[in-house]
């Protein structure tokens, strides 16, 4: 009886064991993937960075200006009037189609698709 369970027993530590290592090693697969994909986060966020800089070298008034200096004659840049701008109500509203989209009327405006009776 005892030697049964001991043999039970004996068992059940290598089957736990085998539980722990694999767990162990699953643990350490998630460890290296978050490194990996936090590695990829800090190359973008380096890159955007980058970008962001390069944008506000490109976007300098005098650069711009210098551009516009150079190229006036093939451009025909003129200054801004302020009665060029126009507010939202301005703005006409856009038309309605009110066609369906099957040559069955009933078929509905939305989609093509089968109408929930």
């Amino acid at each position: 009886m005892f030697r049964i369970l001991n043999i039970v027993l004996i068992f059940a530590v290598v089957i736990g064991a085998a539980v722990v290592f694999n767990m162990k090693h699953d643990a350490e697969n998630a460890a290296e993937r978050v490194a990996r994909l936090q590695r990829a986060i800090d190359q973008e966020e380096e890159k955007i960075d980058l970008l962001k800089a390069e944008w506000s070298v490109l976007n300098q008034p005098a650069r711009l200006q210098g551009l516009v200096e150079r190229y006036n004659a093939y451009l025909q840049l003129e200054p801004l009037d302020a009665k060029q701008i126009a507010s939202i109500d301005d703005l006409p509203t856009k038309p309605i189609d009110f066609t369906p989209f099957n040559a069955d009327p009933l078929g509905g405006y939305a989609s093509g698709g089968a109408v929930i009776r």
